[in-house]
């Protein structure tokens, strides 16, 4: 290696050394982000038992100078934004932990989820810099969430279901039988099921499933062949499709019209994700 290929080796380092700051300088911003958003649930007080918990102490009681009785107690008045503040910029782990601790299960499920998932988006723009052909990891990775998204789909289009007047009644069974099924599925993996999960736009998931860092939306459908139903289902999974690795579009009615395959197909087109449509059990795409 010459001089200046030398030199060029060593800029290059630096460069990636640098993005590899900045992507980490962006996840722990979005980690914060997350904490708060979901710390907003709680009281003032269960937030000033958590700060106690993390070993904060009592954040309204601080140590000032006094010129003539030198270092003095004073209170201050705090109010949730300001310990809102304080807690979400404690490591994630140990904030769930203490969430857990005073019964707020729900709240460190969703901030480990949404953490998780940030973390493995930083992972791969960091490999990404430092590997110079990682075609044999992301050939693995996909093998991977191929075989996760078969599960799950497999376990859809096993049920037969009973007859349902709605949407819901579907949704309930399918949902059952998921809860059921994917842990014997996913023995070794970290999994978690939620419905009505809330996006930051406010809209709501049918269904989110997580198996380690992969999310997968379900959205049900009792029948999607009118167009307003159609056009509904679009604007729903383009946007769910910003949140999660893939979507799944199950409806409970068959679907063997043309116009509704056509629809489908415009649907495919649309999203930029994985997306895989079922119709009363039958793979549609």
């Amino acid at each position: 290696m010459g001089f200046k290929d030398l030199i060029k080796n060593v800029g290059d380092n630096l460069s990636k050394s640098i993005q590899s700051k900045k992507i980490n300088d962006e996840m722990i911003k979005k980690a914060v982000n997350i904490k708060k958003k979901v710390l907003i649930n709680l009281s003032l007080t269960e937030l000033k038992e958590v700060a106690y918990l993390l070993g904060m102490g009592n954040l309204e009681v601080v140590e000032d100078y006094d010129l003539e009785k030198g270092f003095v107690k004073k209170r201050i008045k705090l109010d949730k934004s300001d310990y809102i503040e304080k807690i979400a910029n404690k490591p994630a782990d140990e904030v769930c932990l203490k969430l857990r601790y005073i019964k707020k299960t729900n709240l460190a499920d969703e901030i480990e989820r949404e953490v998780d998932f940030i973390k493995k988006d930083a992972d791969k723009k960091i490999k990404a810099l430092y590997q110079k052909n990682n075609k044999e990891e992301t050939e693995q990775e996909d093998m991977i969430f191929s075989n996760i998204l078969e599960g799950i789909i497999n376990e859809i289009i096993s049920v037969r279901p009973e007859i349902h007047k709605n949407e819901k009644g579907y949704q309930t069974e399918l949902l059952g039988t998921l809860k059921g099924a994917l842990p014997k599925i996913f023995k070794k993996q970290k999994i978690s099921l939620v419905t009505e999960y809330k996006l930051k736009t406010n809209k709501r998931l049918d269904i989110l499933i997580q198996v380690d860092s992969y999310k997968i939306a379900i959205e049900t459908k009792y029948n999607l062949s009118p167009s307003g139903s159609f056009q509904r289902a679009v604007g729903q999974i383009l946007e769910y499709s910003n949140f999660v690795d893939a979507v799944i579009l199950v409806q409970y009615e068959s679907l063997d019209n043309e116009t509704g395959l056509e629809n489908i197909k415009e649907l495919k087109n649309l999203i930029k994700k994985p997306l895989k449509v079922i119709a009363n059990g039958v793979i549609l795409t």
